[in-house]
């Protein structure tokens, strides 16, 4: 998806709860947002390869 950042794979996260794309749950931030699909959708800080989930 150009202009969106690194996009994981499907059913990663759960739509509408964000911080579910945290590859780190002792993170507060939030790190990227749940698209449809359930994919994520990261910004600067990038993607794990392993989990698909926001640095």
């Amino acid at each position: 998806m150009p202009g969106y950042g690194c996009v994981g794979p499907g059913s990663t996260c759960t739509v509408g709860m964000d911080q579910t794309c945290n590859d780190s749950p002792i993170i507060s931030s939030i790190r990227g947002r749940c698209v449809p699909n359930g994919r994520c959708v990261c910004g600067s800080f990038g993607m794990s390869t392993t989990s698909g989930k926001c640095l």
